[in-house]
């Protein structure tokens, strides 16, 4: 594609495909309705409060098919706590909405909250502090109204579909969502952006051209500075104008923020609609077990069973300490790990995935120890292994130092991690089991209660296979657009 008219083209059938139909936002607001007058008729509390619609449909920002409600219960309570939410609220709520044929779950983020789900809608119900002004909020999560009030005033009505491509482009590549498991871009952020950027293809230009630590100051502060302390910490600083103490990117890693970097710079090379509806290529398991044989690589997946219940934010954050943990393991015993990735259903099962760059190590290592002069520290060291029948030395390298050969404690990542078993486990996930392949990941797995179809084939929104496809093939996506080969 090399014409700025045919790039026109793409852009104006998406944005025809991304917006919703009329009915579809007809149903959500029944919904809404719906929820709202059980809410109405199920509290009983002797504070005042009000049923608000906040998010992307509140903003009329929500992409067509993708429609989820963030229903805000707003309490003028001002020592709110959680223990009373779920008193007072929560625990009769929850009751009402599954009386009326919800399914109606607790979650919890800063304070708990419920999520109901119908037909192919999502509802997020969030008791929160009625503030009048943002400096009086009690939690982050009292500052959406603010948020919705601040974007419903600035976007126009035009940049409304302009929005919409930007949060699809960036859940095709894999970086929309700032919940822990993504570590994202917000919806928020990106409507920030369009309001600074103004159009889709303005925004993606200037992300293109992103450095960390990047400043974007979405409009003019009217001379109030930007509290230092949030320079430096996170790759992408966006202040947010509805509260200058906060950083409306904070929630973005350093992998979310050059994995948009890249994406933007690539499609300005070859824009393609790949980018918003990626192509999932099916692969079996015997084509992915084929390509790690031909890369040489070791794939390590350890299995865990998560524990009912927990929620979502709380697994993930869970699982990314988790997998620092493997690494660590592995790295001390002279494994190297090129690099480290989780997935979960969000139900029963959660895996780590490691690649590692080496199956085995050799039945020693060199050991490297003080320097002579360092007095107790080198008599320590050489009385500790000059009569170990397993240890070579030790000697005085070129280097000065003194050095020793040992034996390695595991010849194999799998003999690593499950040796240290209680060092790669957190609260709420235990290790079942290491496989060494992909074909002894879906044999062993299966019998743990996920079936075959789950693991090959997956679910619309954990699914397994395209997880498997991008550890084995990082960047594949992507790949088919470098190469000028995704379709326009």
């Amino acid at each position: 594609m090399s014409s700025g008219s045919t790039l026109n083209e793409l852009l104006g059938e998406l944005k025809l495909l991304l917006r919703p139909r009329l009915r579809e936002n007809q149903e959500a607001y029944s919904l809404y309705n719906r929820i709202r007058d059980i809410i109405m008729n199920t509290l009983s509390i002797d504070y005042e409060y009000m049923v608000e619609l906040e998010g992307s449909l509140a903003k009329d920002t929500n992409i067509g098919g993708e429609t989820d409600l963030d229903i805000f219960i707003l309490v003028k309570k001002d020592d709110i706590t959680n223990s009373w939410i779920k008193t007072n609220i929560i625990r009769p709520l929850r009751n009402a909405l599954t009386m009326k044929g919800f399914n109606a779950k607790l979650r919890y983020s800063s304070h708990p909250y419920i999520n109901v789900s119908w037909r192919i809608y999502s509802a997020d119900i969030v008791p929160a502090y009625w503030a009048t002004n943002i400096n009086d909020i009690k939690t982050a999560v009292d500052r959406t109204p603010f948020h919705t009030k601040y974007v419903v005033s600035r976007l126009k009505d035009e940049q409304k579909d302009e929005v919409r491509l930007l949060k699809k482009f960036l859940k095709g590549v894999g970086v929309y969502g700032a919940e822990i498991k993504t570590s994202g871009f917000s919806g928020y952020l990106c409507e920030l952006l369009i309001i600074k950027y103004g159009t889709f293809i303005n925004s993606i230009k200037s992300m293109a051209s992103w450095k960390p630590p990047q400043l974007v100051i979405i409009e003019d502060t009217n001379g109030t500075e930007i509290d230092n302390k949030l320079h430096g910490v996170t790759p992408l600083v966006v202040p947010d104008p509805v509260d200058l103490r906060r950083n409306a990117a904070a929630a973005v890693s350093l992998k979310s923020f050059e994995t948009a970097v890249l994406a933007a710079k690539l499609f300005l090379t070859h824009p393609s609609r790949d980018y918003f509806f990626p192509r999932r290529e099916a692969f079996s398991s015997d084509e992915l077990s084929n390509a790690v044989k031909k890369s040489g690589r070791c794939p390590v997946i350890a299995v865990y069973r998560v524990a009912h219940g927990v929620a979502p934010d709380v697994l993930w954050g869970e699982l990314r300490r988790v997998g620092r943990k493997c690494v660590n393991v592995l790295k001390e015993s002279d494994f190297k790990v090129i690099d480290v990735r989780a997935w979960s259903n969000e139900g029963p099962i959660a895996m780590i995935f490691l690649d590692v760059l080496n199956c085995n190590t050799s039945v020693s290592r060199i050991h490297i120890g003080p320097y002579p002069h360092m007095g107790p520290n080198s008599l320590a060291f050489i009385y500790k292994y000059v009569d170990s029948p397993t240890s070579i030395g030790p000697w005085v390298g070129d280097d000065g130092r003194l050095y020793v050969v040992k034996p390695v404690r595991y010849t194999s990542p799998t003999d690593a991690l499950l040796s240290n078993r209680s060092r790669v486990e957190g609260k709420h996930v235990k290790l079942v089991f290491v496989a060494r392949s992909i074909d002894e990941l879906v044999k062993k797995v299966i019998p743990l209660g996920v079936s075959k179809g789950e693991v090959l084939y997956g679910r619309p929104k954990q699914s397994c296979p395209t997880f498997l496809k991008t550890y084995i093939m990082p960047l594949h996506d992507l790949h088919l657009n470098i190469t000028g080969t995704g379709s326009p």
